[in-house]
C-alpha cells in the first residue's frame, strides 16, 4: 500500500469515526400505570420516565404534551402542576390518551375503557318494611350513591331476590324489575344486590292474612315535649278478629307543621319550637291514624 492510500484510507476511519459518535439515539418512554378500566367519575395520574441507552430513567411527566382522543369521555389534563391526571368524565367508551416527548422525538400512546361508575351503598325504598296486601303489587325502588358522588335510581341494574317466596315475590326481570306481589301471609325480606360489588340493601314486606285491616292507633296520643325534646310514638294495627300487631316500621310518617316538631321514619319526633303539630301514621294500603303533639 502506497503512503498516499494509507494516509487516505486513515482519514477515511476517522470521518467514519466521527460520525458514528455523532448519531443520536432516541430514548424509550414509558408510562405508568398503562391503560385500563376505570369507573365514571374515577380518576388517575399517570407518571412518565424517559430513558437513554445505558442511562438512568428521567421523570420527564411534566415536560409532556398530553392529549386525548375524546376529552368528552376521557380527559387527560396538560396543564402545569396536573399534568398526566386522567379523569374518565363520560359513563361509556374506548378513549386513547398520548403522551409526545418533543425532545426526544417519541410518543406513548394507552387505551382507557370507562364503564358507569360503580355502586357504594344502596338502599330500597319503602324502608324499613311496606305492606302489600294477597295478590297485590307494589313496585319497590333501589337508590344507590354512585362512586362519582352522585346519587341514582339504579332499580333496573340490580338484581332482586326474596327470602320467601311463598310469602312475597319479586321480579327481577324486565322493565317490571322490583316488583313485588303478596302471595300469602307472613313476612319476606326483598334484597337488591349489586352484582358487580356485593352492595345490598332489604325491606320487610309484610302480607296480611285473611284477617281484615279495621283500624291503627297511635300512642301516645296526645303527648307534650319540651323544645329540643324526643317523643317515640307507637302504632298498633287492630284486625277483625280482635288480634293487633306492632305496625310502627310498617308506616310512613309526617307532621303537619315541621317547623314546629319533626318525625322520622321510625316514628320519633324531635321537638322544634313551641305549638302544635299532628303526627300521622299511613300505611301502603292508605289506612292512617294521627296523633296530637304539643311541643312546649
Amino acid at each position: 500500500m502506497t503512503l498516499r492510500r494509507a494516509r487516505l484510507l486513515a482519514i477515511l476511519v476517522a470521518v467514519l469515526l466521527v460520525a458514528s459518535c455523532t448519531v443520536t439515539t432516541r430514548p424509550t418512554l414509558e408510562i405508568t400505570p398503562g391503560g385500563r378500566e376505570l369507573a365514571e367519575g374515577e380518576a388517575l395520574q399517570l407518571l412518565a420516565s424517559r430513558r437513554y441507552a445505558g442511562g438512568n430513567a428521567e421523570n420527564v411527566t411534566a415536560l409532556l404534551d398530553w392529549s386525548s382522543t375524546d376529552p368528552a369521555t376521557v380527559r387527560v389534563s396538560n396543564k402545569p402542576g396536573t399534568k398526566g391526571l386522567v379523569e374518565a368524565v363520560g359513563s361509556v367508551g374506548r378513549v386513547f390518551v398520548r403522551a409526545r416527548d418533543t425532545l426526544g422525538g417519541v410518543e406513548e400512546t394507552l387505551l382507557f375503557t370507562v364503564r358507569p361508575a360503580s355502586i357504594k351503598t344502596l338502599r330500597v325504598l319503602p324502608s324499613p318494611a311496606v305492606v302489600v296486601g294477597r295478590g297485590d303489587t307494589t313496585q319497590l325502588q333501589a337508590m344507590a350513591t354512585l362512586s362519582n358522588r352522585t346519587e341514582a335510581d339504579v332499580t333496573s341494574r340490580v338484581s332482586w331476590s326474596s327470602s320467601s317466596y311463598a310469602v312475597a315475590t319479586v321480579n327481577d326481570t324486565g322493565a317490571g324489575k322490583g316488583a313485588v306481589t303478596g302471595v300469602s301471609p307472613g313476612t319476606a325480606n326483598v334484597t337488591a344486590t349489586d352484582a358487580e360489588t356485593g352492595v345490598q340493601s332489604s325491606t320487610v314486606v309484610f302480607v296480611p292474612g285473611l284477617r281484615d285491616l279495621r283500624a291503627l292507633t297511635i300512642t301516645p296520643n296526645p303527648h307534650r315535649i319540651a323544645v329540643t325534646g324526643r317523643a317515640q310514638f307507637v302504632v298498633t294495627a287492630i284486625f277483625s278478629d280482635g288480634s293487633t300487631a306492632n305496625f310502627t316500621p310498617l308506616v310512613s310518617w309526617r307532621s303537619s307543621d315541621p317547623t314546629v316538631a319533626s318525625i322520622d321514619g321510625t316514628g320519633t319526633a324531635s321537638g322544634l319550637k313551641k305549638g302544635d303539630a299532628a303526627i300521622t301514621a299511613e300505611t301502603t294500603t292508605n289506612a292512617r291514624a294521627t296523633a296530637l303533639l304539643t311541643v312546649e
